[in-house]
C-alpha cells in the first residue's frame, strides 16, 4: 500500500482555519452590516453620523476586506432658511438668516418716541428759595423812600381826637364803659372819608376783624409800620401794593361794636420794632 504524503494532515488542518476564519469574519461583516442598517447610511443621511473607513482582520495573510462603520459626531444646528424678499419682492429661497431675536423684556430706561417722561426733571420743577414774610413784601427795589427816624407822617385824615394815646396810664372807654390803656388815637370822621398813607410803603396786610373793624398795615421800611382801623370793607388796596405818601387807602366805615359809642372815626397807630409809638410826637404839623 502507497504512504500518504506528510502534507496532506497540514493541508487539512490548515483548510479548517481557513474556514472558521471566514466564518468569523462573515460573522463580524454581519454584526457591522445590521448595526449600519440601524443607525443610518452616513453622510448623506440626516441623521448627523459620518462613516470612516477602518480595517477588521479577516484572517491568515489574505485580503482584509473594507468595512464602514459610522461615527457619531455633534449634530449641526441647521441655518434659518427662511425665504427673503429682495429690493424688487422677488423671494430668495435658501438664504440664510440670522434667528430672530424676541423683543427685550427688561424695564426700559429712557421714554419710548411719543412718552413722556416720568422722572423727576429737577430743571423743570425747582425748589422755591424761602423768603421771610416781611422781606417778600417790601420791593427789592426803589419802590418808595423808607420812613427814618426823625422824618414825619401825613395825618390819615383830619378830624377831632376822641380818645387819644395812653399806653401806660388807663384811659376810659366810654363804649365799654371801662377804664383801659390804648395803644392808638381815634380820629371823628364821616362814613365814606378818604383815608391815606401816613408815608410811602407796601401794603402788608388787609384784614377784617371784628373789634376794629377793616384793618390796613402797611410797611415803612426800617421797622416802621402804620396800622388803620374801622375802614369800609370795599378797601381800594390790597396786599403788595406800593403806595405813597398821601395816597388814598380806603374809606372810613360804620365803627364796629367794641367802639360803636365814637361815631365814624379812624383808628391809627404807629409801631417802631414792635414798640408803640405816640402818633403826636410823628405826624406833620402842617400836614
Amino acid at each position: 500500500m502507497a504512504e500518504k504524503p506528510k502534507n496532506v494532515k497540514a493541508r487539512g488542518k490548515g483548510f479548517y482555519v481557513a474556514m472558521y476564519s471566514a466564518l468569523g469574519g462573515l460573522l463580524v461583516l454581519a454584526v457591522a452590516i445590521g448595526y449600519y442598517s440601524l443607525i443610518g447610511t452616513g453622510s448623506g443621511d440626516d441623521s448627523g453620523f459620518n462613516t470612516a473607513e477602518i480595517t477588521l482582520p479577516v484572517g491568515g495573510t489574505q485580503d482584509v476586506p473594507v468595512v464602514q462603520v459610522p461615527t457619531q459626531t455633534t449634530p449641526s444646528v441647521p441655518q434659518n432658511t427662511t425665504p427673503q424678499r429682495d429690493d424688487n419682492g422677488t423671494i430668495q429661497s435658501g438664504v440664510p438668516q440670522e434667528p430672530e431675536v424676541p423683543p427685550s423684556t427688561a424695564p426700559q430706561t429712557e421714554p419710548q418716541q411719543g412718552e413722556q417722561p416720568t422722572a423727576y426733571e429737577p430743571d423743570i420743577a425747582q425748589e422755591a428759595e424761602f423768603v421771610p414774610y416781611e422781606e417778600a413784601l417790601v420791593p427789592s427795589g426803589p419802590s418808595f423812600t423808607a420812613f427814618n427816624t426823625g422824618d414825619d407822617m401825613h395825618w390819615p385824615i383830619l378830624g377831632e381826637i376822641v380818645m387819644d394815646f395812653s399806653p401806660e396810664s388807663h384811659i376810659f372807654d366810654i363804649t365799654m364803659d371801662q377804664w383801659r390803656t390804648n395803644d392808638s388815637i381815634s380820629i371823628r370822621a364821616s362814613r365814606g372819608d378818604a383815608v391815606r398813607a401816613a408815608a410811602s410803603g407796601v401794603v402788608m396786610e388787609v384784614t377784617p376783624t371784628a373789634r376794629d373793624g377793616h384793618t390796613v398795615v402797611i410797611n415803612h421800611g426800617n421797622g416802621w409800620l402804620t396800622t388803620y382801623r374801622q375802614l369800609d370793607a370795599e378797601s381800594v388796596v390790597a396786599i403788595g401794593d406800593v403806595v405813597s405818601r398821601g395816597q388814598i387807602i380806603g374809606n372810613v366805615g360804620a365803627p364796629s361794636i367794641f367802639t360803636a359809642a365814637l361815631g365814624y372815626h379812624v383808628g391809627f397807630n404807629v409801631q417802631n420794632d414792635g414798640t408803640a409809638i405816640n402818633p403826636h410826637s410823628i405826624l406833620s404839623t402842617t400836614n
